[in-house]
Protein backbone atom coordinates (compact mmCIF):
# COMPACT_ATOMS: atom_id res chain seq x y z
CA UNK A 1 0.00 0.00 0.00
CA UNK A 2 1.52 3.33 -1.12
CA UNK A 3 1.41 6.48 1.07
CA UNK A 4 0.58 9.84 -0.67
CA UNK A 5 3.12 12.65 0.00
CA UNK A 6 0.71 15.43 -1.07
CA UNK A 7 -1.38 17.00 1.63
CA UNK A 8 -4.47 18.95 0.75
CA UNK A 9 -4.73 22.59 2.06
CA UNK A 10 -8.06 23.25 3.70
CA UNK A 11 -10.40 25.50 1.72
CA UNK A 12 -10.84 27.91 4.63
CA UNK A 13 -7.14 28.56 4.85
CA UNK A 14 -6.99 29.13 1.07
CA UNK A 15 -9.69 31.81 1.26
CA UNK A 16 -7.90 33.43 4.17
CA UNK A 17 -4.63 33.69 2.23
CA UNK A 18 -6.37 35.21 -0.82
CA UNK A 19 -8.12 37.78 1.40
CA UNK A 20 -4.83 38.81 3.01
CA UNK A 21 -3.23 39.19 -0.45
CA UNK A 22 -5.98 41.49 -1.75
CA UNK A 23 -5.91 43.55 1.46
CA UNK A 24 -2.18 44.16 1.12
CA UNK A 25 -2.54 44.93 -2.61
CA UNK A 26 -5.32 47.49 -2.09
CA UNK A 27 -3.40 49.14 0.73
CA UNK A 28 -0.35 49.65 -1.49
CA UNK A 29 -2.50 50.91 -4.34
CA UNK A 30 -4.27 53.45 -2.11
CA UNK A 31 -0.94 54.78 -0.88
CA UNK A 32 0.26 55.18 -4.47
CA UNK A 33 -2.98 56.90 -5.52
CA UNK A 34 -2.86 59.25 -2.54
CA UNK A 35 0.73 60.14 -3.29
CA UNK A 36 -0.11 60.88 -6.94
CA UNK A 37 -3.16 62.90 -5.89
CA UNK A 38 -1.07 64.99 -3.50
CA UNK A 39 1.45 65.65 -6.25
CA UNK A 40 -1.32 66.69 -8.65
CA UNK A 41 -2.76 69.11 -6.06
CA UNK A 42 0.65 70.80 -5.48
CA UNK A 43 1.47 73.80 -7.70
CA UNK A 44 5.10 74.61 -8.60
CA UNK A 45 5.84 78.30 -7.93
CA UNK A 46 8.66 80.83 -7.89
CA UNK A 47 8.94 83.47 -5.20
CA UNK A 48 10.00 87.09 -4.75
CA UNK A 49 10.20 89.59 -1.92
CA UNK A 50 9.31 93.17 -1.08
CA UNK A 51 11.70 95.90 -2.27
CA UNK A 52 12.27 99.47 -1.13
CA UNK A 53 13.15 101.84 -3.96
CA UNK A 54 12.59 105.22 -5.55
CA UNK A 55 9.84 105.39 -8.14
CA UNK A 56 9.96 108.00 -10.88
CA UNK A 57 7.07 108.38 -13.28
CA UNK A 58 7.97 109.76 -16.71
CA UNK A 59 5.91 111.25 -19.48
CA UNK A 60 7.34 110.87 -22.98
CA UNK A 61 7.18 113.59 -25.64
CA UNK A 62 8.45 113.72 -29.23
CA UNK A 63 11.22 116.19 -30.04
CA UNK A 64 13.63 117.23 -32.77
CA UNK A 65 16.95 119.08 -32.76
CA UNK A 66 17.48 122.58 -34.06
CA UNK A 67 19.75 125.61 -33.89
CA UNK A 68 17.96 128.62 -32.52
CA UNK A 69 20.36 131.21 -33.94
CA UNK A 70 21.17 131.25 -37.63
CA UNK A 71 22.79 134.20 -39.38
CA UNK A 72 22.14 134.97 -43.03
CA UNK A 73 25.09 136.23 -45.04
CA UNK A 74 23.74 138.67 -47.66
CA UNK A 75 25.36 140.55 -50.49
CA UNK A 76 25.54 144.30 -50.09
CA UNK A 77 25.93 144.89 -53.82
CA UNK A 78 25.02 143.45 -57.20
CA UNK A 79 27.80 141.77 -59.14
CA UNK A 80 29.64 138.57 -59.93
CA UNK A 81 31.25 136.25 -57.36
CA UNK A 82 34.90 136.08 -58.31
CA UNK A 83 35.86 133.71 -55.49
CA UNK A 84 34.17 131.60 -52.83
CA UNK A 85 36.36 130.98 -49.77
CA UNK A 86 34.02 128.77 -47.77
CA UNK A 87 32.40 125.34 -47.93
CA UNK A 88 29.37 123.92 -46.22
CA UNK A 89 30.13 122.47 -42.77
CA UNK A 90 33.27 124.57 -42.17
CA UNK A 91 33.76 126.41 -38.89
CA UNK A 92 34.42 130.12 -39.30
CA UNK A 93 35.20 133.00 -36.97
CA UNK A 94 33.89 136.53 -37.12
CA UNK A 95 35.62 138.53 -39.88
CA UNK A 96 36.61 135.53 -42.00
CA UNK A 97 36.38 136.34 -45.73
CA UNK A 98 33.63 134.20 -47.26
CA UNK A 99 33.14 135.66 -50.76
CA UNK A 100 34.88 138.05 -53.16
CA UNK A 101 32.49 139.99 -55.40
CA UNK A 102 33.15 142.23 -58.37
CA UNK A 103 30.54 144.96 -58.59
CA UNK A 104 28.20 145.34 -61.52
CA UNK A 105 29.80 148.72 -62.37
CA UNK A 106 33.31 147.24 -62.36
CA UNK A 107 32.16 144.44 -64.62
CA UNK A 108 30.64 146.96 -67.03
CA UNK A 109 33.79 149.12 -67.10
CA UNK A 110 36.00 146.07 -67.63
CA UNK A 111 33.91 144.88 -70.57
CA UNK A 112 33.92 148.35 -72.23
CA UNK A 113 37.67 148.84 -72.52
CA UNK A 114 37.32 151.60 -75.12
CA UNK A 115 35.63 153.97 -72.68
CA UNK A 116 37.69 152.95 -69.65
CA UNK A 117 39.78 155.83 -68.32
CA UNK A 118 43.24 154.43 -67.56
CA UNK A 119 43.72 157.08 -64.88
CA UNK A 120 40.66 155.76 -62.98
CA UNK A 121 41.76 153.55 -60.08
CA UNK A 122 38.65 151.46 -59.50
CA UNK A 123 38.83 147.69 -58.90
CA UNK A 124 35.25 147.17 -57.77
CA UNK A 125 36.21 144.14 -55.63
CA UNK A 126 34.18 143.71 -52.45
CA UNK A 127 34.87 141.24 -49.62
CA UNK A 128 31.96 139.60 -47.74
CA UNK A 129 32.96 138.41 -44.24
CA UNK A 130 31.40 136.24 -41.55
CA UNK A 131 29.24 138.32 -39.18
CA UNK A 132 29.97 136.01 -36.20
CA UNK A 133 31.56 132.75 -35.12
CA UNK A 134 29.80 129.56 -36.17
CA UNK A 135 29.46 126.73 -38.66
CA UNK A 136 28.51 127.27 -42.28
CA UNK A 137 25.14 125.60 -42.66
CA UNK A 138 24.42 126.37 -46.32
CA UNK A 139 26.17 127.95 -49.32
CA UNK A 140 23.82 129.16 -52.04
CA UNK A 141 26.19 130.66 -54.66
CA UNK A 142 29.55 129.71 -56.13
CA UNK A 143 32.27 131.34 -58.16
CA UNK A 144 30.99 132.90 -61.39
CA UNK A 145 27.39 133.33 -60.19
CA UNK A 146 25.73 136.68 -60.76
CA UNK A 147 23.95 138.02 -57.65
CA UNK A 148 21.65 140.89 -56.81
CA UNK A 149 21.94 143.21 -53.86
CA UNK A 150 20.40 141.55 -50.79
CA UNK A 151 20.69 137.98 -52.05
CA UNK A 152 21.42 135.39 -49.33
CA UNK A 153 24.84 133.92 -50.07
CA UNK A 154 25.19 131.57 -47.12
CA UNK A 155 23.90 130.86 -43.62
CA UNK A 156 25.88 130.36 -40.42
CA UNK A 157 24.59 128.57 -37.33
CA UNK A 158 25.82 129.19 -33.79
CA UNK A 159 26.62 125.87 -32.01
CA UNK A 160 25.84 127.44 -28.63
CA UNK A 161 22.23 127.86 -29.71
CA UNK A 162 21.67 124.10 -30.13
CA UNK A 163 18.49 122.79 -28.50
CA UNK A 164 15.67 120.29 -28.86
CA UNK A 165 12.13 121.43 -29.56
CA UNK A 166 9.65 119.25 -27.68
CA UNK A 167 6.09 118.89 -28.93
CA UNK A 168 3.68 118.95 -25.98
CA UNK A 169 -0.13 118.60 -26.27
CA UNK A 170 -1.87 121.69 -24.96
CA UNK A 171 -3.80 119.77 -22.30
CA UNK A 172 -0.49 118.50 -20.85
CA UNK A 173 1.27 121.85 -20.84
CA UNK A 174 0.71 122.19 -17.08
CA UNK A 175 3.20 119.34 -16.56
CA UNK A 176 6.02 121.35 -18.16
CA UNK A 177 7.92 123.57 -15.76
CA UNK A 178 10.84 125.74 -16.79
CA UNK A 179 14.09 124.62 -15.19
CA UNK A 180 12.90 121.04 -14.69
CA UNK A 181 15.42 118.29 -15.46
CA UNK A 182 14.65 115.62 -18.03
CA UNK A 183 16.15 112.81 -20.11
CA UNK A 184 16.67 113.14 -23.86
CA UNK A 185 16.56 109.76 -25.63
CA UNK A 186 18.37 109.68 -28.97
CA UNK A 187 17.58 107.31 -31.89
CA UNK A 188 20.37 104.91 -30.80
CA UNK A 189 18.70 104.70 -27.34
CA UNK A 190 21.53 106.61 -25.68
CA UNK A 191 20.40 109.31 -23.25
CA UNK A 192 21.64 112.76 -22.33
CA UNK A 193 20.56 115.01 -19.49
CA UNK A 194 18.56 118.10 -20.36
CA UNK A 195 16.71 120.99 -18.78
CA UNK A 196 13.38 122.49 -19.80
CA UNK A 197 13.58 126.00 -21.21
CA UNK A 198 11.00 128.46 -22.49
CA UNK A 199 7.66 127.67 -24.05
CA UNK A 200 7.41 129.13 -27.54
CA UNK A 201 4.37 131.34 -28.21
CA UNK A 202 3.18 129.42 -31.26
CA UNK A 203 1.30 126.16 -31.76
CA UNK A 204 0.97 123.68 -34.58
CA UNK A 205 -2.54 124.16 -35.99
CA UNK A 206 -3.23 120.55 -36.93
CA UNK A 207 -1.70 118.63 -34.01
CA UNK A 208 -2.40 121.32 -31.39
CA UNK A 209 1.06 120.75 -29.95
CA UNK A 210 2.95 123.50 -28.16
CA UNK A 211 6.69 123.86 -28.79
CA UNK A 212 8.90 123.78 -25.69
CA UNK A 213 12.69 124.21 -25.72
CA UNK A 214 14.91 121.62 -24.01
CA UNK A 215 18.63 122.34 -23.71
CA UNK A 216 21.31 119.68 -23.08
CA UNK A 217 23.06 120.26 -19.74
CA UNK A 218 26.46 119.62 -21.33
CA UNK A 219 27.64 121.38 -24.46
CA UNK A 220 26.74 118.94 -27.21
CA UNK A 221 25.86 119.35 -30.86
CA UNK A 222 23.99 117.02 -33.18
CA UNK A 223 22.64 117.30 -36.73
CA UNK A 224 19.63 119.53 -37.18
CA UNK A 225 16.21 117.80 -37.34
CA UNK A 226 17.40 114.75 -35.39
CA UNK A 227 14.30 113.00 -34.06
CA UNK A 228 14.41 112.22 -30.32
CA UNK A 229 12.19 111.72 -27.29
CA UNK A 230 12.10 113.70 -24.07
CA UNK A 231 11.27 111.84 -20.85
CA UNK A 232 10.06 114.25 -18.20
CA UNK A 233 9.59 113.24 -14.56
CA UNK A 234 5.96 113.92 -13.61
CA UNK A 235 6.40 112.93 -9.98
CA UNK A 236 8.93 111.09 -7.83
CA UNK A 237 8.43 108.95 -4.71
CA UNK A 238 11.39 107.94 -2.51
CA UNK A 239 11.55 104.82 -0.32
CA UNK A 240 8.49 103.07 -1.76
CA UNK A 241 7.57 99.44 -0.96
CA UNK A 242 7.14 97.64 -4.27
CA UNK A 243 6.48 94.21 -5.74
CA UNK A 244 6.79 93.00 -9.34
CA UNK A 245 3.62 93.42 -11.37
CA UNK A 246 3.38 89.65 -11.98
CA UNK A 247 2.99 89.04 -8.24
CA UNK A 248 -0.27 91.04 -8.10
CA UNK A 249 -3.61 89.28 -8.70
CA UNK A 250 -7.06 90.84 -9.13
CA UNK A 251 -10.70 90.01 -9.76
CA UNK A 252 -12.58 90.71 -13.00
CA UNK A 253 -13.65 94.17 -11.83
CA UNK A 254 -10.02 95.17 -11.20
CA UNK A 255 -11.10 96.65 -7.86
CA UNK A 256 -9.84 94.00 -5.48
CA UNK A 257 -6.17 93.01 -5.42
CA UNK A 258 -4.19 90.42 -3.50
CA UNK A 259 -0.97 88.44 -3.42
CA UNK A 260 -0.22 84.85 -2.48
CA UNK A 261 2.14 84.76 0.49
CA UNK A 262 3.92 81.62 1.67
CA UNK A 263 2.87 80.55 5.14
CA UNK A 264 5.56 77.87 5.09
CA UNK A 265 7.45 75.94 2.43
CA UNK A 266 4.33 74.17 1.17
CA UNK A 267 1.26 76.36 1.89
CA UNK A 268 0.33 79.74 0.37
CA UNK A 269 -2.31 82.09 1.78
CA UNK A 270 -4.25 84.90 0.15
CA UNK A 271 -3.36 88.40 1.40
CA UNK A 272 -5.47 91.39 0.20
CA UNK A 273 -3.43 94.49 -0.67
CA UNK A 274 -3.94 98.13 -1.57
CA UNK A 275 -1.98 99.34 -4.59
CA UNK A 276 -0.36 102.70 -5.13
CA UNK A 277 1.31 103.90 -8.30
CA UNK A 278 2.35 101.46 -11.02
CA UNK A 279 5.46 102.28 -13.02
CA UNK A 280 6.79 99.89 -15.65
CA UNK A 281 6.92 96.45 -13.97
CA UNK A 282 6.88 97.69 -10.35
CA UNK A 283 3.77 98.28 -8.21
CA UNK A 284 3.67 100.32 -5.01
CA UNK A 285 2.18 98.45 -2.02
CA UNK A 286 0.41 100.82 0.36
CA UNK A 287 -0.78 98.14 2.78
CA UNK A 288 -0.28 95.78 4.42
CA UNK A 289 3.34 96.31 5.42
CA UNK A 290 5.31 93.25 4.37
CA UNK A 291 8.56 92.24 6.03
CA UNK A 292 11.82 91.78 4.18
CA UNK A 293 11.77 88.03 4.78
CA UNK A 294 8.18 87.55 3.56
CA UNK A 295 7.99 85.30 0.52
CA UNK A 296 5.50 86.29 -2.18
CA UNK A 297 4.65 84.01 -5.09
CA UNK A 298 5.83 85.49 -8.39
CA UNK A 299 4.83 82.81 -10.91
CA UNK A 300 2.35 79.97 -10.63
CA UNK A 301 0.04 82.13 -8.50
CA UNK A 302 -2.80 82.46 -11.01
CA UNK A 303 -5.95 80.61 -9.87
CA UNK A 304 -4.54 79.57 -6.48
CA UNK A 305 -7.02 79.37 -3.63
CA UNK A 306 -6.37 80.36 -0.04
CA UNK A 307 -4.15 77.81 1.76
CA UNK A 308 -3.17 76.24 -1.57
CA UNK A 309 -0.44 73.62 -1.57
CA UNK A 310 2.66 74.64 -3.45
CA UNK A 311 6.20 73.53 -4.11
CA UNK A 312 8.98 76.08 -4.55
CA UNK A 313 11.07 75.86 -7.70
CA UNK A 314 14.62 76.89 -6.95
Amino acid sequence: MKLSLKRKIPVSIMFMLVAIFFTIFNSCKNKTDNSEENMNNTTPVTITGISTEKLDKYEEFCAYSTYLKKSKVRSSIAGIITNSHVNQGEAVIKGTILFSIKTREAVALTEDKNTLDTNLNFSGNIKITAPRNGIVDSVFYQKGDYIQEGDELASIIEPESFAFITLVPFDMLHLIKKGKHCKIVLPDNSTINGIVGSTLPNMDFQSQNVKVLVKPLKKQTFPQNLMAKVNLIIFSKPDVYTLPKDAILSDESLKNFWVMKLLNDSVAIKVPIKKGVEINDRVEILNPVFQKNDRIILSGNYGLEDTAKVIIIR
